[in-house]
């Protein structure tokens, strides 16, 4: 359940460098996610087929809101 070799570390290191930072996950399974309460916000992208980038940047910028989460 955990990311590739390395992966970790470098979220942690970006998240590290700048709190406010959106982290994308594109993964068909749960991960671990030792960063996250250090992440501004997450998006857990799956596999969505051709128009998955697409259907990213809506989310990001907004122009989408698929899901409401809020930590309790």
């Amino acid at each position: 359940m955990h990311l590739p070799p390395g992966n970790d570390k470098l979220v942690a290191s970006i998240l590290e460098a700048n709190s406010n930072t959106a982290v994308v996950l594109q993964s068909g399974t749960p991960v671990t996610m030792p960063w996250v309460d250090q992440a501004g916000a997450l998006v857990q992208a799956w596999y969505g087929g051709n128009e998955t980038g697409n259907a990213i940047a809506d989310v990001l910028f907004g122009d989408v809101n698929p899901v409401s989460y809020l930590r309790l």
